[in-house]
């Protein structure tokens, strides 16, 4: 293999994988969003979490986890974990799990 054809091999590897990184946490980020609206939450603060993951330790290489702190329609702060998406099936999976704190 010449030297152009390695490298223009690592690009497009490296585009392909920052590309699937990159859909993976804005997808995880829309579901994040519509969870908080559907639950009357407002959503004050989210941290992707990629090692420590809170009580969602088990979670698969295809979900994503968020600390957040959300604010209830009584105004009280709240905060948690999320846990975006499905053990089997990943991101592809609309799925969203909580976790609070308290």
């Amino acid at each position: 293999m010449g030297d152009w054809t390695m490298f223009l091999l690592i690009v497009l590897v490296t585009l392909g994988v920052g590309g699937s990184i990159y859909r993976l946490v804005t997808r995880s980020q829309q579901m994040l969003r519509d969870w908080a609206v559907k639950n009357g939450l407002e959503l004050e603060e989210s941290e992707l979490r990629m090692f420590a993951r809170g009580p969602f330790w088990w979670s698969s290489k295809g979900q994503v986890v968020y600390r957040v702190a959300v604010r209830d329609a009584q105004g009280r702060l709240r905060r948690g974990w999320v846990q975006c998406g499905g053990w089997l099936l990943g991101m592809m999976e609309n799925k969203v799990e909580v976790r609070w704190d308290d």
